[in-house]
């Protein structure tokens, strides 16, 4: 009976050891991108799909288009400005490409909910920049400003 249970004993101990460093190996070869989330990233910003504002299919990461939210979630503030000018007029002298016109409109409101979030919606803040009053006007256009701000932290 002492044997079985030194056995036990030491399958118990030595297992997670074992399990752990099998683990670990795996993890900085880079087989494994993250050993709690089976999510996919995108291979250039490390960003899974939820982060960025037009996803034409998940499983292709080339149709996720204008990276706007960090992966915790929260909104990325280098990269909302850019995002918002890549639809609204052009980031580095071009439009962005590879997004069907009839999912601009909900493109611009999920930028237009992040900027709110943050504060920066021209009804929030008379001294917002550019980008943000040109935001404001092509939802307004829209008829999709009043969904901003139904959503947004009272200023």
């Amino acid at each position: 009976m002492k044997t079985a249970a030194s056995l036990v004993m030491l399958v118990l101990v030595t297992f997670p050891a074992v399990l752990n460093a099998q683990l670990t190996t795996i993890a900085d070869s880079g087989e494994i991108k993250s050993l709690t989330s089976p999510e996919r990233l995108h291979p250039t910003y490390r960003l899974p799909a939820r982060c960025f504002a037009y996803v034409g299919s998940e499983t292709d990461t080339k149709t996720w288009k204008l990276p706007y939210l960090l992966s915790d979630g929260s909104v990325d503030l280098k990269r909302l400005p850019a995002a918002i000018q890549a639809v609204v007029t052009s980031y580095r002298g071009k439009k962005v490409s590879g997004i069907a016109d009839d999912r601009l409109p909900d493109v611009l409101v999920r930028l237009g909910r992040a900027a709110a979030q943050t504060g920066k919606m021209p009804f929030q803040n008379p001294n917002a920049a550019a980008i943000y009053q040109q935001l404001q006007t092509a939802l307004e256009r829209l008829g999709r400003l009043d969904e901003i701000k139904a959503r947004s932290p009272k200023p």
